[in-house]
């Protein structure tokens, strides 16, 4: 085993004040290392320092008297139901609290011991409230823990911390679980020594009355003893006395000196006050940048997630539009290949053809407009003719009746107008043959010519079909 000492296991830790002399705060003053304690006039200093005695078993009231405080110790300091004093310490290893708070009535202190270390939650119900002091016991039992009952008697939780239980059972468990001194030591006094350390002012006469206390408190015998050597420390330490006091003016200046030094602390103080006060204007700003950067974060998240999603879809998008433009590619190579093919086999020219084809159609349909026009105008030249046809005939008949009937006389009337009537008959015949042949012969003409027309308009028309 290693030589740590006993006293290395044992150390006061945290003193935490919960929504106590400043309602609704929680103060912390760490204490098991170097602790700078600093802060305005009345902020508090020496009320949080006054309660360190107060683990070790010094009366409450003491802490208040002669302290400038009007109060008592439970009005000062546990003003509320909910208002505790805790102490957290180290026992060979594990950490333990002691926990003050105020009686219901509000006019006593009670003690508790907890096997747990401080953690503001087991002081919160499940609403988050803190819960009355009363109440701590069933509270933390409830969370399966251990909390001892309330100890109302200042002098069994000095025996108890100091390890010094004589007679009642349950306080010696108390004492072999919770003391801050082994089960072969005692602490007997100590917090006398302890407030002694922490007054502001101490004479001698205030460590006679310690002694005297102690002594009378142990209820041993007194044996007064002197030697030689020990005489020599008096007188030696009397000359110090001597030698110290003749300082006194120096130590006037000295105290002047801490005075100047502490109003300099003071103006230091409400510059620090100011500075904390801006800091804590600018932590604020700083929190509310860091909440919108988050936010800014979560809009960027939210916008790259967008992002990505739109690039996912235009990634699809440009394969259908990649997959698209190769089968173009590969349609113009066919069409690259058959245009080579086309202009080895001279098909520009039935291009050009096929491009002129609405031309030649529209040509066709006026050549079929234009044939029914001729064919129409045939037959009414054919029904022109065949009633020319039929007057010249009838015309004949009409003459060759006169004829005849111009012959009959002829005969009658001699020879000689018989011959006459019969030139004239004949030259008026002649006349006739000659007109009737010549209209037959322009109509002939017309039909050949319109004939040749048609032929020639359905020609083109196979040739465009084709």
């Amino acid at each position: 085993m290693s030589n740590t000492s006993e006293a290395d296991y044992f150390a006061l830790r945290r003193l935490i004040l919960i929504d106590a002399y400043r309602k609704g705060a929680l103060t912390e003053l760490k204490l098991d290392g170097h602790t700078s304690l600093t802060g305005a006039n009345g902020a508090g200093k020496t009320s949080l320092l006054r309660l360190i005695p107060l683990f070790y078993g010094e009366s409450p009231n003491k802490l208040v008297q002669g302290g400038g405080v009007n109060q008592s110790f439970v009005q000062y300091y546990l003003p509320h139901t909910t208002s505790f004093i805790v102490f957290e310490y180290s026992r060979r290893g594990k950490v333990c609290m002691v926990v003050l708070h105020a009686s219901r009535s509000g006019e006593s202190v009670y003690y508790r011991f907890i096997d747990q270390p401080f953690a503001l939650e087991r002081f919160r119900d499940e609403s988050g409230s803190l819960v009355s002091g009363p109440d701590l016991n069933r509270h933390i039992r409830k969370r399966g823990e251990f909390c001892s009952e309330q100890i109302t008697a200042l002098s069994d939780y000095r025996a108890i911390i100091q390890n010094a239980v004589s007679g009642n059972r349950e306080h010696r468990t108390l004492a072999a679980n919770f003391s801050f001194v082994g089960p072969a030591s005692r602490l007997s006094h100590v917090e006398k020594i302890v407030t002694g350390m922490f007054s502001r002012v101490t004479h001698f006469r205030d460590i006679k009355r310690m002694i005297v206390s102690c002594i009378v408190d142990d209820k041993t015998s007194i044996r007064l003893e002197s030697s030689k050597t020990t005489m020599k420390d008096w007188v030696r330490e009397y000359r110090a006395y001597v030698a110290v006091m003749e300082q006194a003016g120096r130590m006037r200046d000295f105290q002047e000196s801490q005075l100047r030094h502490e109003e300099a602390a003071r103006r230091l103080q409400a510059v620090h006050t100011d500075f904390a006060r801006l800091q804590q204007v600018h932590e604020s700003a700083i929190e509310q940048a860091e909440v919108r950067g988050e936010e800014i974060q979560g809009e960027m998240q939210l916008l790259e997630d967008t992002t990505n999603t739109r690039l996912r879809e235009i990634g699809g998008r440009l394969g259908k539009a990649e997959g698209l433009v190769k089968s173009l590619e590969d349609a113009l190579q066919t069409l690259d290949r058959q245009q080579r093919a086309y202009e080895k086999e001279d098909l520009p020219a039935l291009a050009r053809l096929v491009d002129a084809l609405p031309q030649l159609a529209e040509d066709l349909e006026a050549k079929d407009q234009r044939e029914k026009a001729l064919l129409g105008e045939s037959r009414n030249l054919a029904n022109r003719y065949a009633e020319l046809r039929n007057r010249r005939t009838e015309s004949f008949h009409a003459l060759e009746r006169e004829k005849n009937a111009l012959k009959e006389p002829i005969r009658v009337g001699g020879k000689e107008e018989d011959t006459q009537a019969r030139l004239a008959a004949e030259e008026a015949w002649q006349h006739i043959s000659a007109e009737f042949e010549r209209q037959e012969e322009a109509l002939n003409n017309g039909k050949e010519e319109i004939a040749e027309r048609v032929g020639s308009l359905k020609q083109g028309y196979v040739c465009v079909k084709r």
